[in-house]
């Protein structure tokens, strides 16, 4: 299954990409009504810099950010909300600092259930896909040393099922690097070089769930900026 389309890694887009990173001088503004209050917070989410976009509606979010710096012992963290009220944490992946230079990721799916499949892509092509791994908890998936560039989720409806993806993109070359990331899977072997790393949910989602806001947080990251964001 190949869904998410990525409209924002076209060239317009990365050429505004540059121009915004240039000259931002601010964190995006919490553009939601709501109080971040009402939303549920985790072992995940707790933070001290926070940025929460509402989606209500959408069924496609892309989200170009200013590269996140994430020290040893620092954490980002994007959560996915479900609504309506009362909202609950569908899914959530993690970026966590380690002594190494290296960063972490960890990837829970606890608020889908069932099993989620995790690849990693180059672009286009697949070049690592894991094992099916249970959805009870947050569970590792790999470690590189490059940050996110982008984060993007879709809904699919397809032969019936209902399901939502999520990619978080590694492309630096909007940004001066060299485009790529090497990321070393959990289950051991050589680093595998991607732009992407893909959630796959394999539970059907319930007719009435929405993804209602995406929340991002920073532990000891300093400041967050949401560079570009499209929403369908």
């Amino acid at each position: 299954m190949r869904p998410l389309s990525h409209s924002t890694r076209s060239s317009a887009s990365l050429l505004v990409l540059v121009v915004l990173l240039l000259t931002a001088g601010c964190d995006s503004a919490d553009e939601s009504p709501q109080s971040s209050a009402e939303f549920p917070v985790s072992a995940l989410s707790q933070g001290d810099d926070t940025i929460i976009i509402p989606t209500p509606g959408s069924v496609k979010g892309d989200f170009l950010l200013y590269p996140v710096d994430i020290p040893e012992g620092g954490s980002f963290i994007i959560d996915l909300i479900r609504g309506p009220s009362p909202y609950s944490v569908l899914g959530s992946v993690l970026h966590r600092g380690m002594q190494d230079g290296r960063t972490e990721v960890e990837v829970d799916m606890s608020g889908i259930g069932g099993l989620f499949t995790v690849e990693m892509r180059l672009d286009e092509t697949v070049r690592y896909t894991a094992d099916p791994v249970i959805a009870s908890q947050a569970q590792p998936v790999g470690s590189l040393r490059e940050q996110p560039s982008s984060f993007h989720f879709e809904i699919i409806e397809e032969g019936g099922e209902r399901v939502v993806v999520v990619a978080v993109d590694y492309d630096r070359g909007a940004v001066g690097g060299d485009g790529i990331a090497w990321i070393t899977p959990e289950a051991g072997g050589p680093p595998v070089p991607s732009t992407f790393l893909d959630v796959f949910p394999h539970e059907d989602l319930d007719a009435s769930t929405q993804i209602a806001a995406v929340r991002m947080r920073g532990i000891g990251t300093g400041d967050i900026v949401v560079a570009e964001q499209t929403l369908e």
